[in-house]
């Protein structure tokens, strides 16, 4: 479970609420990102349609 409000704590990547808060993380990036991610984060072996629900679910958590 990841929580809107997590703070970075280390090397990992940033929280879903600051990717989509960022306005340079569109959905075509967010999506290339999770299609080939780099190291150390590993392949994620998603279909279309898990990465598009994904991306999805991260822009719910933007904040207006």
């Amino acid at each position: 479970l990841v929580a809107a409000d997590q703070e970075r704590t280390s090397d990992i990547g940033p929280p879903f609420a600051q990717i989509a808060n960022d306005p340079a993380k569109s959905d075509l990036r967010i999506t290339a990102w999770l299609i080939d991610p780099h190291p150390p984060m590993p392949k994620l072996s998603l279909t279309q349609e898990q990465i598009g629900n994904l991306v999805a679910y991260i822009k719910t958590l933007k904040s207006d």
